[in-house]
């Protein structure tokens, strides 16, 4: 049995590769060695020292500082979809050091010295909800960088229809989700993805499980893992992977406290199944995640719910909240907010509670705000509508002043009247405010492009970047 208050770190410590590569190769990452916090299927639990979060995507070790390291070239390339207008570059207002150290990790990856996936945060409301815009940012990125797994998904169902791209999850028996944008946090905590699923049902279940064999990524990890709160009153939870010996969690603790608990598999398709054991006993979930440590690659974490703005985001200051951000301690936090534009005169005031939240996590923490989709007022109007130019220009001043990185999603829509010709188009829904399925593509596709172009900007400046520092 794993007792509350005991985190079983994801830990894979890889091999390293030599950063002597020629001059413009791609580093292949290397095989990973075991990691002693994680629990094997089919062993027992090794526990860790509590409260040791997974590692931070970091150089791995055993090459010497000394070893040559040669100028890492990459060309984002030329970007072609279906719109006639350029991608906007992302500027960093803090003169490079606002996104520097989520370049450096990038670079560690696509050398091969990564000791663990670079993790990706990607705030958003309604538009993010289906996983589409952030569905096919992960695709590009992994497709590039290498398929770090899935990441995050809720363990409970926000919306009909909540769903991710090249996942499978199911649930059974009576669960009750909880989302901060429609629902009070205070004094409870929804965890770092806004969402908790609440069960006293004994044989509750949800179930995640890989993309189905011909998916483009997701197909294959080595690392399952639940968030789960350990509680006064908390009750166990069976942990099985591929239906094998289940493991059991006692969510039993003095005091509130968000847990993180992974349990490692060979690299391959798994499925990891989540059942509580106990009648009129709480199950706390923050939810699930689906790493691969074999190839250290990136990770997309979706954290899109209906409803979303800064005001919400600043309610997660709960300690749950806080710790589940420690644990899961991302590389690159992204924001595409302010479609929903109420209160949106609170939002430099808000979201200045969401970034000395981040900061207090990791002073450095990378960060990139972006404008929100265009919205116009009728299929026939090719003007946008005055109050998202409104929020377009105050989220950039609050990037400028807050020293943070920045992307126009509004401008590599088109600008002014973009919405317009995206519903013509067949890129947005008729309610003029949702992306379509193939418009969430289209912008997906230009976000990884843009992040993929900074990442080469970068580099042509700092050409040893992911080297080891002397």
């Amino acid at each position: 049995m794993i007792r509350a208050g005991t985190s079983l770190a994801l830990a894979a410590a890889l091999a390293a590769a030599g950063c002597g590569a020629a001059e413009g190769a791609r580093v292949t990452p290397p095989e990973p060695r075991p990691g002693r916090h994680s629990v094997r299927a089919g062993a027992r639990a090794a526990p860790s020292a509590e409260g040791e979060p997974p590692p931070a995507s970091t150089a791995a070790p055993g090459s010497p500082d000394s070893a040559p390291c040669a100028p890492l070239v990459f060309d984002a390339g030329r970007h072609e979809d279906q719109l006639d207008v350029p991608v906007p570059a992302v500027a960093d207002y803090a003169d490079g050091a606002a996104l520097g150290p989520f370049w450096e990790k990038l670079a560690a990856v696509a050398r091969g010295r990564a000791a663990g996936p670079v993790r990706v945060f990607f705030y958003g409301d309604s538009n993010l909800a289906l996983d589409q815009v952030s569905g096919e940012l992960r695709r590009r990125l992994q497709a590039r960088f290498g398929d770090g797994g899935h990441g995050y998904m809720g363990a409970g169902s926000p919306a009909r229809g909540y769903r991710h791209m090249d996942v499978r999850r199911s649930t059974s028996g009576h669960w009750v989700t909880h989302i901060y944008s429609h629902h009070d946090p205070t004094g409870e905590g929804f965890g770092a993805g806004g969402m908790v699923a609440t069960t006293r049902a004994r044989g509750a279940r949800v179930a995640i499980r890989t993309a189905d064999a011909g998916a483009p990524v997701g197909t294959a990890v080595t690392h399952l893992g639940v968030f789960y709160v350990a509680q006064p009153g908390g009750g166990r939870v069976g942990l099985r992977v591929d239906g094998g010996e289940p493991r059991v969690v006692d969510a039993e603790a003095v005091a509130p406290r968000a847990e993180w608990v992974v349990v490692e598999a060979p690299d391959g398709p798994h499925e990891l199944r989540v059942e509580a054991l106990d009648d009129r006993k709480e199950v706390r979930l923050l939810g699930l995640t689906l790493e691969r440590a074999a190839r250290p690659g990136i990770v997309v974490d979706a954290y899109g719910l209906t409803g979303s703005t800064y005001h919400h985001l600043a309610r997660m200051d709960h300690p749950i909240d806080r710790r589940m951000l420690e644990l899961r301690k991302p590389d690159l936090v992204l924001f595409l907010i302010g479609t929903n534009h109420h209160r949106f005169d609170e939002n430099p005031v808000s979201a200045d509670r969401v970034l000395r939240l981040l900061r207090e996590v990791d002073p450095a923490m990378p960060v990139v705000v972006m404008t929100p989709p265009d919205r116009v007022k009728s299929k026939h109007s090719t003007q946008s509508h005055r109050t998202i130019v409104e929020v377009s220009a105050q989220l950039e001043r609050l990037a400028r002043e807050q020293r943070v990185g920045f992307w126009d999603f509004r401008g590599a829509m088109g600008g002014d009247g973009a919405m317009h010709a995206f519903f013509w188009k067949g890129l947005a829904g008729e309610d003029l405010i949702h992306l379509s399925p193939a418009g969430a593509r289209v912008m997906g596709g230009r976000l990884a492009h843009a992040l993929e172009g900074a990442f080469a900007a970068h580099l042509a400046n700092h050409p040893r970047a992911g080297c080891p520092r002397p």
